[in-house]
């Protein structure tokens, strides 16, 4: 079995960087997808993997140069050259590896097509093999556009066991796409401590347009890792992790205000957020309620992208020369009008459910993991009632790393 690593195992690379990159590019990317759906009622509960997206654009950046590269660089705030990949393969063979049957589950791909007139350069084709296990792939885009984008879907639900579909909408392959950056991560674990499923009941969420709508929510008094941070609270729950070398924890952050979720996600800064995350201790619960809720959304990340500084690899300008070579016109039997490639878009999609025995968790994943915490008698009791919208993220505890980051306004919505 290998061995996860810790912050101190990915020095000097990854302890400069884990903490604030991490989370400053996940609240950052995270902003900027709220504010893309704002005027869609329907998408207002959002969830991303910034570190799959990060991963992904950093695939790119290996066969990228010049501005191009460089404004990679400043859009991801990682480490420039071989350490950002070093970086990124840590993170694939530590965390998003699966080693244990008994611990938690993830289900990661992420891909690469190139158009049938590109050929690949070797260098960045050895780069996606060592440091991704990634093999290009090569697509006939120009005559058969809407049959690849069709083989592109059936290989991400295939991998993800069904959970993410449509990875690439209707629409979005066309004889004009020469190359197609896509990733999916899904995850499945069994809480440390489950909640009771005959004690979960219907209770009033508070939207936040003032209305209300009636959804189950799981409940509990056990101890639990509640800490208060002036204008809102955090509930850590860990997984139950058996045999596995990972720990992963998903954090709620709850606004003290029902309506204040707005302005937290405004002043929250990942410094604070990193360290208020590493802080929180067992305390004797009151009163917990938490919605049960099931999300599986899909973005087009190119505007938020461009709204972080990642411009030109969105236009003709980009040099993606270390990835691919100039197609030669007695070669190609396809028409060319000798344009360099760029990146048309980046398609994301998540899946999490989030029920009484965990994120997305069969009935027959883990048992609890009975822990004996000396707390006071006397000690005071916290509540943590998440009946109006609140922050969430899913972490892994050794390395830092956020798998995802989201926000529920309405548990009632449709996946």
């Amino acid at each position: 079995m290998g061995n996860t690593p810790s912050k101190k195992d990915l020095e000097p690379v990854f302890a400069s960087v884990a903490a604030e990159y991490d989370a400053g590019f996940a609240l950052d990317l995270q902003k900027q997808v709220v504010k893309a759906n704002a005027a869609d009622v329907s998408s207002s509960n959002t969830l991303i993997s910034p570190l799959i997206v990060a991963a992904a654009l950093a695939m790119v950046g290996a066969g990228a140069k010049g501005k191009t590269l460089d404004q990679i660089h400043d859009c991801l705030k990682c480490p420039k050259g071989e350490a950002m990949h070093k970086y990124f393969y840590q993170i694939k063979t530590g965390v998003l590896k699966n080693e244990e049957e008994d611990g938690p589950v993830v289900g990661f791909v992420n891909g690469l097509w190139l158009e049938t007139s590109l050929q690949l350069q070797r260098q960045f084709e050895a780069v996606m093999k060592k440091r991704y296990g990634t093999d290009p792939t090569v697509a006939d885009f120009h005559f058969k556009a809407e049959e690849e984008r069709r083989i592109m879907n059936h290989w991400a639900s295939r991998i993800t066991g069904g959970r993410i579909q449509d990875m690439l909408p209707l629409g979005s392959v066309d004889h004009d796409t020469k190359l197609i950056l896509a990733n999916s991560l899904s995850f499945r674990g069994a809480w440390q401590n489950r909640f009771l499923p005959e004690e979960t009941i219907f209770e009033d969420f508070h939207l936040l347009d003032g209305t209300t709508v009636s959804v189950p929510f799981m409940t509990s008094s056990k101890e639990h890792y509640i800490e208060s941070f002036g204008s809102y609270k955090i509930l850590k729950l860990p997984y139950f992790q058996g045999q596995d070398q990972r720990s992963f924890s998903m954090y709620f952050l709850l606004p003290d205000a029902a309506d204040g979720l707005e302005q937290i996600e405004e002043q929250l800064d990942p410094k604070t957020l990193t360290t208020q995350l590493s802080s929180i201790q067992k305390q004797k619960v009151g009163k917990l309620r938490l919605p049960k809720f099931r999300i599986a959304p899909g973005y087009k990340l190119k505007g938020a992208l461009q709204i972080l500084g990642l411009n030109i690899p969105f236009s003709e300008v980009a040099d993606f020369s270390e990835m691919v070579q100039h197609p030669k016109a007695e070669e190609s039997e396809k028409p060319s009008n000798a344009k360099e490639p760029y990146l048309s878009d980046v398609f994301h999609k998540c899946f999490l459910e989030v029920s009484e025995a965990g994120s997305e968790a069969p009935v027959a994943a883990g048992t609890a993991n009975h822990v004996v915490d000396v707390l006071a008698k006397d000690s005071p009791t916290v509540d943590f009632v998440a009946d109006h919208p609140f922050l969430f993220f899913l972490r892994e505890e050794r390395t830092g790393v956020f798998l995802f980051t989201g926000r529920l306004t309405n548990p009632s919505l449709p996946e």
